[in-house]
């Protein structure tokens, strides 16, 4: 499973390249390595929450790859997705294994500096239909409509578990106005397990901040409220912090990080986190942004 994660985000590093070209090859998302000491035995790590779409010419139908997840020196938990997708106006239409709607709207601030630990607490932050492969052995297999009017963007997915006989459905929306981004999503399975998240960010001119509000289906994961903050300090160099809050009164997951950004695809990240399964973590990493 570790050898299919490095293959893959090795094919999008590929994929980056040709996208320079005149290919009609599209590649969104991004791709880090670094070091993490979440455990004694995981070290070195590559992470990757990466989509790369092929188009063609005079047709609307596309191919698209995409992966999420990381792999270290002790495990490779990764969800991989691949689907057909036909445009038509504003709308598209993706069939085989796409990404769940949940996943694309109210995306956890841990995500941004501390790619490892978003991973692991992916029952809490993402779809079902993407931490069942990373953790429980899913084979989903469904669905994706979206579609955008104005400054709304939607998106709704179905997705069947044959191997674990659940159905998982979600719905996303999200709306801009001036500098305000407001996000939501909902998802739920045939088994009434379901899950929902809210995000408000703001975006001034040093200062980006937002509060979101996640309540996670799965067992044992606490609702909570996250907070986060950016600074652009000066020149290349910004400051970012993160804090998650269970309403339970269970361990804060906290994490402060600065990165420096080499031009607009390649920064060097340096942070420290608190975190409820591994104590406290430093992570650092070289990412590259698509």
């Amino acid at each position: 499973m570790r050898a299919a994660f490095l293959i893959t985000a090795a094919f999008f590093s590929a994929g980056a390249a040709q996208a320079q070209s005149s290919l009609p090859i599209e590649t969104s998302g991004g791709v880090a390595l670094g070091f993490a000491d979440r455990l004694p035995e995981s070290g070195l790590f590559l992470s990757g929450d990466l989509n790369l779409r092929l188009s063609f010419n005079r047709v609307p139908l596309g191919l698209e790859l995409g992966v999420y997840g990381y792999a270290d020196e002790a495990d490779s938990p990764h969800e991989t997705f691949g689907a057909v997708t036909w445009d038509f106006g504003n709308s598209r239409i993706s069939a085989g294994v796409p990404h769940p709607a949940y996943d694309s709207f109210a995306v956890s601030a841990l995500e941004r500096s501390f790619p490892t630990i978003a991973a692991d607490h992916a029952e809490r932050t993402r779809s079902e239909a993407t931490w069942g492969p990373m953790h429980d052995g899913y084979l989903p297999w469904g669905a994706r409509f979206d579609g955008r009017s104005g400054q709304l963007s939607y998106a709704v997915s179905v997705h069947n578990v044959s191997n674990h006989d659940t159905v998982i459905g979600s719905v996303g929306l999200g709306y801009t106005s001036g500098d305000w981004d407001v996000s939501v999503a909902l998802e739920s399975n045939d088994d009434g397990d379901s899950s929902g998240k809210l995000q408000a960010q703001w975006h001034g001119p040093k200062v980006d901040a937002g509060l979101g509000l996640f309540a996670p289906g799965a067992d044992d994961e606490p609702t909570f409220v996250e907070g986060f903050a950016v600074y652009r300090a000066f020149g290349a160099v910004t400051l970012s912090g993160v804090v998650q809050l269970p309403l339970d009164g269970s361990d804060v997951t906290a994490g402060l990080a600065g990165r420096y950004d080499f031009n607009e695809r390649v920064g060097l990240s340096l942070g420290v986190a608190s975190d409820t399964e591994a104590d406290t973590v430093v992570n650092g990493f070289v990412g590259l942004n698509f």
